[in-house]
């Protein structure tokens, strides 16, 4: 069995298919051609030409394919002639933490944590905007920003931005971050920043940010998002804002910090241990039909 997680792939997968034999997965982690619609990566005839690459390996490669994961409930939707498939979402693969009710103390140090990909539709300038604009209540706040920026312009963008280097760390590299080096940065982290653009290609997804803030017991921010929300109040584990309402901003997290998070303690449906059952049937019931 091959298990196949970039549409790049997928041309040297069926041909190793036809040459070995094996069961040939593909994991839907993204809509790519929805990606390159929505996310302002690329522009013109690029963005067409990508386009157009992917819509035909994807097209091309369907009847080869024996059995479809998907990251996303929505992909459903986005992918109606996609039959025979099994929805794993982007849940945390760890163990998460031993978490027990939380109140933040507005009067200690808050640290803020924004990670993962840097680029424009995961609004990471507006995350930053929205904490400078705090900063003037709760002067001894800290912002992290941790992860990869796999475009130059928009990591030139970031550095024009004028920021206090006593308040924000930037730890931003042009290759991929360790995922370890991440966790470390949560550790020391109160609350996480989640201000996604809501845009199609974002709104109806949940990211795994989200999942990993439930599990390592870390109330978050996000951009108002009703399915977000849905999933953070039951425990609860963070509140919607306006990252754009910096008229607001001091009111809005005043409220965030007078909630009580997690009295309700999560368990293993935000945790990929919850799916290893089913993702283990589907391997074997594919498995045993070579």
């Amino acid at each position: 069995m091959v298990i196949i997680t970039t549409f790049e792939i997928l041309p040297v997968a069926i041909l190793g298919k036809w040459l070995i034999g094996y069961k040939l997965i593909y994991d839907r982690r993204e809509n790519y051609i929805l990606n390159l619609e929505q996310n302002k990566t690329l522009k013109g005839w690029k963005k067409k030409l990508s386009k157009g690459l992917v819509s035909f390996i994807e097209y091309c490669s369907n009847p080869f394919i024996d059995h479809n994961f998907f990251a996303e409930k929505v992909y459903q939707k986005e992918f109606p002639k996609v039959g025979k498939h099994t929805i794993f979402q982007n849940k945390y693969f760890d163990r998460g933490n031993d978490i027990k009710p939380i109140k933040l103390n507005a009067n200690k140090k808050l640290r803020f944590i924004i990670s993962g990909t840097i680029t424009e539709v995961y609004g990471i300038i507006e995350g930053v905007s929205w904490f400078q604009s705090i900063i003037a209540y709760y002067p001894s706040a800290i912002l992290t920003v941790i992860g990869h920026a796999p475009m130059k312009e928009y990591l030139q963008k970031i550095s024009k931005i004028n920021i206090d280097p006593r308040s924000i760390r930037l730890q931003i590299s042009e290759i991929p971050v360790p995922y370890s080096d991440i966790l470390e940065a949560y550790q020391e982290t109160e609350i996480v920043l989640l201000p996604y653009h809501q845009i199609p290609s974002i709104s109806p997804k949940i990211p795994s940010k989200l999942y990993e803030s439930i599990a390592l017991g870390k109330p978050c921010l996000f951009q108002h998002n009703q399915l977000w929300e849905s999933i953070c109040s039951e425990y609860p584990a963070g509140k919607g804002i306006d990252f754009l309402d910096i008229e607001n901003a001091k009111s809005n997290l005043d409220k965030f910090l007078q909630t009580i998070f997690f009295e309700k303690k999560p368990g293993e449906e935000v945790l990929w241990k919850s799916d290893e059952a089913k993702f283990l049937e589907v391997v074997a019931r594919l498995t045993n039909k070579l």
